[in-house]
């Protein structure tokens, strides 16, 4: 009865230094410590304020509104234009026309003269039946110097009388419109009817000279 008691009691003190020895190793590197409270993690300091909006200023009374612009366009200068061309040496084109008799020289009195006497003929060019059966014969020849007719309201057709002089006469080789006008084709077709090839009396007139001379047809 007493030995298994005792042997009891023996093995509750060995199991009690076993454990004491488990703790003595456990702690035998960890210097005691007093008790400190747990750490608190400090609180999120707080977001800063976003900056002020700058102030919008008002427009004053005596600002001028903002027009928007529309898009830029590029202006292409034209190409200029091409000189006129000269007229062929030789060519009636080359001479350069007067506008009055006078300027002729030394026949410009015979011619201006002669002219006066031929103009009954260009003066019945404006008879009506003349005129419209003159007219149905043709659109007006053209031979400017730019081979174009300038038209004009209330404005005489203008011709150019191509004078050629010879021993003592010049003659009219031909007569072309320089300007329209307002005159009728038939007046204009019936007066170069009547100068063309006509011969006029120029005393002192030397042959190989021309002329071309501006003549207004006037009733």
């Amino acid at each position: 009865m007493k030995r298994p008691l005792l042997v009891g009691l023996a093995g509750i003190g060995a199991l009690g230094l076993g454990l004491a020895g488990v703790v003595a190793y456990a702690t035998r590197d960890r210097p005691f410590a007093p008790w400190a409270a747990p750490e608190v993690a400090p609180a999120p300091a707080p977001a800063p304020d976003p900056p002020a909006a700058a102030p919008v200023p008002s427009p004053s009374p005596s600002a001028a509104p903002i027009v928007p612009l529309g898009p830029i366009s590029v202006v292409v200068p034209p190409e200029p234009a091409a000189p006129p061309r000269a007229p062929p040496r030789g060519s009636w084109e080359d001479v350069d026309p007067v506008g009055r008799p006078a300027e002729l020289g030394a026949i410009g009195p015979a011619v201006s003269m002669a002219l006066n006497d031929a103009s009954a003929k260009v003066a019945h060019c404006f008879d009506p039946d003349t005129e419209a059966r003159h007219a149905s014969s043709g659109v007006v020849p053209v031979a400017a110097s730019d081979g174009t007719t300038v038209a004009g309201n209330g404005v005489p057709a203008v011709l150019l009388l191509e004078l050629e002089t010879a021993d003592g006469a010049v003659r009219i080789v031909d007569a072309p419109v320089e300007s329209q006008g307002t005159t009728g084709d038939g007046v204009v077709l019936c007066a170069q009817r009547a100068l063309r090839g006509l011969s006029l009396p120029a005393p002192g007139a030397r042959p190989g000279e021309r002329h071309r001379l501006r003549y207004p047809l006037l009733p």
